[in-house]
């Protein structure tokens, strides 16, 4: 009896051990997924004074944004008329010179004109600077060496999918970012019309909302690898094309029990959010941190930039003196680009 007793006790104790060791490394799923704690105590930030650039005779509308940089060509290209048909929809800026050498695109429905339009600079191209991608009507152009847009093909995509964002892998593939009623958020390969679907970004069981899943997404064509950061999460996916996640990383955060609506989440003033934007390279991605800042709060004075590599590990964190705005890197010459919300000449260089 005695020594039935002691073997029920280890018994007992072997099961609280693996029970406890489950809890401790419920970070890992099914040996491949790896989730780690995001932890900055250990990580070196780098404060960083920037230098205004004018840009003469021209007032850069940060109404729906975006930069592009491309380092062969050391230009800088804005969207200016994101809610304005009368300007160029597009500005393109030499570094070298100093100003804007070129007003390109014109918004509106016409045959020339575009709704929705993304301009993607490709520096491995030869013959031209990159592509257009016209998220509005689906239409893909080349843009060439004198920033012409040529029209290539319209892609198959029905109008049905529920897509809210728009990304290019070639010129025949894309990943799309669509919504679903009982899911949430869904991240698509699209090959010529087929739709598949590879990664499920509803991480909270009870919640199908897919705006609460919004977030920023980049593409590492050479690794065959995806990033995902969540605004309103304190949470980090790395994924491949064919959808296996390759590591999480996950931070608290003050979203994990709110409820299902709209009500929660698009129409909380405090309601925290996390990723604001990105930027990425071949080697790093470089994530815009709000510091769970709410809706209802003003912007910070200043902004933080946090730098991770493709295997999904932190390298540095970067506090730039101006608030909130979109970034640009060059990993080579050691220096972001960035556009301030707050100010009418809004670009900075800082060196880091």
């Amino acid at each position: 009896m005695k020594n039935l007793t002691i073997l029920l006790y280890f018994f007992i104790l072997f099961i609280l051990l693996i029970s406890c060791t489950n809890k401790k490394n419920n970070y890992q799923l099914n040996n491949d997924i790896i989730i780690d704690h995001i932890d900055k105590s250990k990580i070196e930030r780098k404060d960083l004074k920037g230098e205004n650039i004018i840009v003469d005779s021209y007032y850069i509308d940060m109404n729906g944004a975006m930069m592009e940089y491309s380092r062969k060509n050391n230009i800088l290209v804005f969207r200016n008329a994101e809610y304005n048909k009368d300007k160029p929809y597009f500005l393109i800026y030499s570094i070298d010179k100093n100003k804007i050498i070129k007003e390109a695109g014109k918004k509106g429905e016409g045959p020339t004109d575009f709704l929705k339009p993304d301009f993607i600079i490709n520096d491995k191209l030869e013959d031209k600077i990159g592509y257009l991608l016209d998220f509005g009507n689906y239409k893909l152009y080349d843009i060439d060496n004198q920033f012409n847009f040529i029209f290539k093909k319209k892609l198959g995509i029905n109008d049905d999918t529920n897509i809210l964002g728009l990304f290019l892998l070639d010129d025949s593939l894309a990943v799309s970012i669509s919504h679903n009623s009982k899911k949430g958020l869904l991240i698509n390969i699209l090959n010529n019309g087929k739709i598949r679907q590879i990664y499920d970004l509803s991480i909270l069981p009870s919640v199908n909302f897919f705006y609460a899943y919004n977030g920023t997404l980049q593409i590492n064509h050479k690794m065959k690898r995806m990033m995902y950061a969540y605004k309103f999460f304190n949470e980090i996916h790395f994924f491949d094309f064919e959808g296996k996640a390759l590591k999480i990383l996950r931070g608290k955060d003050k979203n994990r029990n709110k409820s299902d609506g709209i009500d929660e989440w698009l129409d909380n003033p405090y309601t925290p959010m996390y990723y604001m934007s990105s930027y990425s390279t071949d080697k790093y991605v470089y994530l815009q941190y709000a510091e769970e800042r709410t809706l209802s709060e003003p912007f910070k004075e200043y902004t933080i930039i946090d730098q991770y590599d493709w295997d999904g590990n932190f390298i540095m964190e970067y506090k730039l003196d101006k608030p909130h705005g979109i970034i640009c890197a060059d990993d080579e010459k050691r220096l972001f680009y960035f556009l301030t919300t707050t100010e009418d000449d809004p670009l900075y260089l800082y060196k880091y």
